[in-house]
């Protein structure tokens, strides 16, 4: 069943319901990895610098999407471009299960991260159709399950990888997608285009916002530099855990994800003070907190006390950055 969409007329509670789960499990696509990168350094014999790139290429390949994919929803239609990633995701997600070798699973998995950009089409969408009074609620819905994805995918592919192996995560992950497919393309109507500038002039618009707006190109620095801090985190520890004292399985290294599922509850209690004593109060805050949180991670990089306070810390600043 399709359901019609017009602006600011309202969403049905089931298309909400399906546009919030499958952001989850699209965004998670990109964090599978990070607890199982130990586990493939060990199957495919390579350095860790060799498994790490896994997740480094995943998100080079998600920020290619922002950049180059996004801005065809206003050439093209929407939801074709929709079907057409989770079609792709789930072609380079079967692809890795599948690999011979560390490089292919490098290539597949930058096409993973570049195909997995769905939610940043969702997430307007619902603010664009939603009811005035719902709006909030609404997008509030879709970046909850966006953060769970982010987040819960760890512990979810650490467990499963523990249980069945590491390469069972994307299998599982590919047929997601897959439903994810034929759900999007039985419920979500056509959807117009609403640009009239070919692709060349939607690429030269950003760079035309960056050029006139300078706290744009200062708050996207800091926020790239964040969550550089928040990724080298987790791509670290899957390797410092499997080391002595821990000797951690890939479901322990995936249950920190829980870690970060409580630090990015704080935010609640935190942002109710951001109108209080401003945005650049917490940036500043911010920066100290993440700087605080590496410094504890090394001190006590033989504890998983301070481990998971580093996790909370850095998980708390990326929330608000």
């Amino acid at each position: 069943m399709k359901y019609e969409l017009r602006e600011n007329q309202g969403i049905s509670v089931p298309l909400l319901a399906l546009m919030a789960v499958a952001t989850g499990l699209s965004v998670a696509n990109c964090y599978y990895n990070q607890p199982l990168l130990g586990s493939m350094a060990k199957d495919f014999a390579v350095n860790d610098f060799s498994a790490s790139m896994v997740a480094t290429l995943t998100q080079i390949g998600y920020v290619t999407g922002l950049v180059f994919v996004i801005p065809l929803g206003d050439l093209v239609s929407r939801k074709k471009l929709i079907l057409t990633n989770y079609i792709i995701s789930s072609c380079a997600l079967l692809a890795i299960a599948l690999a011979p070798n560390i490089y292919w699973v490098w290539g597949a998995s930058l096409l993973a991260g570049a195909s997995s950009v769905m939610p940043q089409f969702f997430i307007p969408l619902v603010s664009y159709y939603s009811l005035p009074a719902h709006k909030v609620r609404n997008v509030g819905i879709i970046q909850s399950c966006l953060l769970i994805g982010i987040l819960g995918s760890r512990v979810f592919s650490g467990v499963l990888a523990d249980v069945w192996g590491w390469r069972s995560v994307y299998f599982v992950a590919c047929l997601f997608m897959l439903g994810c497919f034929l759900m999007i393309h039985k419920m979500l109507p056509a959807l117009s285009t609403c640009s009239r500038e070919n692709y060349a002039g939607l690429m030269k618009s950003l760079l035309r916002l960056l050029s006139q707006y300078p706290y744009l190109r200062i708050a996207s620095l800091r926020a790239a530099l964040a969550y550089g801090s928040f990724f080298a985190l987790w791509s670290c520890l899957a390797f410092r855990m499997k080391q002595e004292p821990f000797f951690a399985s890939d479901d322990i290294i995936g249950a920190l994800g829980l870690c970060g599922l409580a630090g990015a509850s704080t935010v609640v209690f935190i942002s109710g003070y951001v109108q209080k004593y401003g945005a650049r109060f917490f940036s500043i805050a911010g920066g100290c907190v993440v700087l605080a949180a590496w410094i504890l991670a090394f001190w006590g990089s033989d504890s998983y006390l301070w481990i998971i306070i580093a996790i909370l810390l850095i998980i708390c600043r990326i929330r608000l950055a």
